[in-house]
């Protein structure tokens, strides 16, 4: 019986279904129809997002970069704004005030600005040979300004006086440095793109152009009350007091002829004979409040008071003004030989490369329990040194001395202090 190709045809079909299913489960799989177009285009999407951001991460590089330079140079121009400040302004000391008595006027210190000015332009040519030459200063974009400042350290407002007053004196110098068009300001890289077409040519030039600025201010601080002493710094006091009216009064001539006065500084040797006609002007003193040997105090004339030389445990020497006195213990020359030990130790200070030495002031009635009453502080160049009959002679000049070392104190502080001529301590008051 001949069967139909119909019927043939329907009862292959399923064998051959069946037949397919059985080899997709012997490979160990299953088929799936793909959607055409959907993974294809998922990856071309992240492409794109991956390229752009690529970019952005480029672009924010550059921007660090750049302001990190620019971050970079200011802080560099600060430092060299200091140390321009720090060095100009210890030429603002009047020379000619030291001429005549503690009291003498503020005189013209055109002279001194114009040293002042001409410091500061060669710290600033000697510091441009360190730095790159895209942050070296020119003489345009320095600006210097002189002034006075009052109780710098008095933790109150601080105001800078121009110099508008011949009768002032000059104590502080302000230093702006400017240095424009330092580079391509790095934000207009990135909104270039995004910028109107109306933005005007004034604000675009402006945008384009990075700025850098750097102030300093350095005072010279006069109200000392007492010294700190460090280790790594010695203050350069002597244990010598000088009488405060034998220092206006004891001149002795002008041996290098500069115009400042020479003080003769007489200590009395115990076991003399009193044939010196001159009366003894001033006294040795110890620092701790004991009866210190010579050699201690030979060793603190060459190379200064450090701060296990002083009674106080915290290193500090005073306050010491006339409202408030220091008592320290007088020390005795005990002979001739002691005397000469002295004398070559000044000697070798007056020979060495700074002889500038702070001495204590003691008031006009000296007690005579053996104790001295500290008042205040001069400082003075050490001339030489003599032993004359029964006295020691030192010979001094009176001079300005700068010193991290200094203790100063405000107007307003319980020490009260007064202006000190001498003595200086630098600070940065910007």
């Amino acid at each position: 019986m001949r069967q139909s190709p119909n019927s043939n045809r329907a009862t292959n079909e399923p064998l051959s279904a069946a037949a397919h299913q059985v080899s997709v489960c012997r490979a160990g799989r299953t088929t799936r129809r793909r959607t055409p177009g959907r993974r294809g285009d998922r990856r071309g999407v992240l492409t794109i997002l991956l390229v752009m951001f690529l970019v952005v991460l480029v672009l924010l590089a550059a921007l660090v970069l750049k302001w990190s330079y620019l971050v970079l140079l200011q802080r560099s121009m600060k430092q060299r704004s200091d140390l321009i400040a720090l060095a100009a302004t210890a030429a603002l000391l009047d020379e000619d005030q030291l001429c005549d008595a503690e009291t003498q006027p503020a005189g013209d210190q055109s002279d001194d600005v114009a040293e002042a000015f001409e410091i500061a332009n060669r710290y600033r040519r000697l510091n441009n040979c360190l730095v790159p030459h895209g942050g070296t200063l020119e003489g345009g974009d320095i600006q210097l300004s002189v002034g006075h400042l009052a109780d710098v350290a008095g933790g109150g407002p601080v105001r800078f006086r121009p110099h508008l007053d011949s009768r002032i004196p000059l104590n502080t110098i302000r230093v702006a440095c400017l240095k424009d068009s330092a580079g391509p300001n790095p934000a207009a890289s990135l909104t270039r793109g995004a910028a109107s077409e109306a933005t005007s040519a004034v604000d675009t030039a402006s945008f384009e152009s990075t700025a850098v600025a750097a102030h300093s201010q350095a005072t010279l601080d006069n109200l000392v009350v007492g010294f700190c002493p460090t280790r790594r710094s010695p203050s350069p006091l002597v244990p010598l007091a000088v009488g405060r009216d034998a220092w206006h009064e004891a001149r002795c001539g002008d041996g290098n002829h500069n115009g400042i006065a020479e003080r003769e500084l007489r200590l009395a040797i115990s076991a003399g004979q009193n044939k010196s006609q001159a009366k003894s002007n001033s006294q040795l003193v110890a620092f701790d409040h004991s009866s210190s040997s010579m050699e201690l105090c030979r060793t603190q004339l060459l190379t200064g008071v450090a701060p296990e030389d002083l009674a106080d445990s915290r290193g500090e020497l005073g306050p010491a003004t006339e409202q408030m006195p220091l008592s320290l213990t007088a020390v005795k020359i005990p002979n001739a030989t002691a005397a000469q030990a002295l004398a070559k130790c000044f000697n070798e200070v007056a020979a060495s490369r700074d002889p500038r030495r702070a001495f204590c002031l003691y008031g006009s009635a000296q007690p005579g329990n053996g104790q001295v009453s500290v008042v205040g502080f001069i400082a003075a160049v050490v001339v030489g040194a003599e032993v004359d009959d029964d006295q020691l002679v030192v010979t001094v000049e009176p001079c300005y001395l700068i010193h991290p070392t200094l203790w100063t104190a405000g107007l307003d502080s319980p020490p009260q202090p007064e202006p000190n001529l001498y003595l200086h301590k630098l600070r940065l008051t910007r």
